[in-house]
């Protein structure tokens, strides 16, 4: 059966009232399920308060690098909070379901932690107050019932100082080595952030649009030379150079550049004793000449995202008992971005990303320390003491 323009006409008419009718209504039932899901989230029975909140609040604590034994979950009917002074609990705490004592260190402000959680519970749709002790600066969180009742805690969280608790956080400087694949705009943006980091410093005139932008930005850069055999002509200094012509060159690029933060010499063909004597000529004019060992190449690690790499090898190396880490790295601009916001999280946990410039003048004081003491050795041993 043949069906007519009109026939169809009129099917249309008639279906788009009823498609239109079904959408608002679907929407209707979507919507109220929301509500009542909402409802639920904030009308918490307190049992499963009780479940949720500590465990909330103890991943809080643990995103500032605060550890697992500095926390003490105490009864109240049983336990004390012990201050310099006083060893008492107050009354309104006796009923409290949640009684913590976090143990801080000094370098982590107490504020910024009570901020974070009072954050948190206000989530929650509770009622907090906070007391700082004039005596200590500890600061207590109390959480209050539904009549925000000051006489009537439910909860408490203090914090105290503690001077000989230290974060296990290192100092980080990150040097950026592709500096020429920037775009101008791109590199100076980067330049202009408040963020500590340094350059390698671009020495083909092509580029002395970007060498001018890094240099007038304040930033620390570095300059890197290469060690290799005569026919690498790749390589800054070649193992059958000349000397004068080396040592000329060397004398160049102090005068050149005096402000670098440092020279770092590549040495991957491994020529030790010609790398030795390029990097002691260095030093005739500049006390801030380094081996390749001093940095870790991101590029060589396996793990994926470079930032991903950093992220996890500053924790494992920081764990290991190192203080003092120095990166270098190949990122976009859109890495770079990625890096501070990844990095928030270490500087939450007391991890500090410094200049250049600061780590190495740390080394610098470390190494004449242990030189002073190994020379001091072997003179009591010469002179038989």
């Amino acid at each position: 059966m043949r069906i007519s323009n009109k026939q169809k006409f009129l099917v249309i008419l008639i279906i788009i009232p009823v498609i239109a009718v079904l959408l608002i209504v679907n929407s209707f039932i979507t919507g109220s399920s929301e509500e009542q899901i909402q409802n639920q989230e904030v009308a918490l029975t307190s049992e499963a308060l009780k479940q949720v909140i500590p465990a909330h609040i103890d991943s809080i604590l643990f995103s500032f690098g605060i550890k697992k034994d500095w926390i003490k979950n105490l009864n109240p009917s049983v336990d004390t909070i012990k201050t310099k002074k006083v060893d008492k609990l107050p009354t309104r705490y006796k009923s409290s379901w949640l009684l913590k004592q976090v143990s801080v260190p000094k370098d982590l402000p107490l504020s910024t932690i009570n901020y974070e959680l009072t954050n948190y519970l206000h989530s929650l749709k509770l009622n907090t107050i906070a007391y700082e002790d004039p005596k200590n600066s500890a600061v207590s969180l109390e959480v209050l019932n539904n009549e925000a009742d000051t006489g009537n805690v439910e909860a408490v969280i203090q914090l105290v100082y503690n001077d000989s608790l230290v974060r296990e956080a290192s100092e980080i400087a990150l040097i950026l080595t592709n500096t020429e694949q920037y775009a101008l705009n791109d590199l100076k943006g980067m330049l202009d952030m408040p963020e500590e980091f340094a350059m390698v410093l671009p020495i083909d005139y092509k580029y002395s649009d970007l060498q001018s932008a890094i240099l007038e930005s304040g930033k620390d850069y570095v300059l890197v030379y290469s060690v290799g055999v005569e026919d690498d002509f790749s390589a800054d200094f070649r193992d059958k150079m000349p000397e004068k012509e080396w040592k000329s060159k060397i004398k160049s690029i102090s005068a050149a550049f005096p402000k670098s933060s440092a020279i770092i010499l590549n040495n991957p063909e491994e020529l030790y004793k010609y790398e030795k004597a390029v990097r002691e000529q260095f030093l005739e004019y500049r006390p801030n000449v380094f081996r390749d060992t001093l940095y870790t190449d991101l590029s060589k690690l396996d793990g994926g995202h470079p930032v991903e790499v950093m992220y996890n090898d500053i924790i494992e190396k920081s764990k290991a008992g190192k203080k003092y880490l120095i990166y270098m790295a190949e990122f976009s601009p859109g890495d770079f971005k990625y890096y501070i916001d990844k990095m928030y999280e270490l500087r939450k946990k007391g991890y500090k990303f410094v200049s250049l410039s600061r780590i190495l003048k740390k080394i610098t004081v470390k190494r004449e320390n242990v030189k002073e003491i190994t020379d001091s050795t072997n003179v009591s041993i010469k002179d038989g003491k």
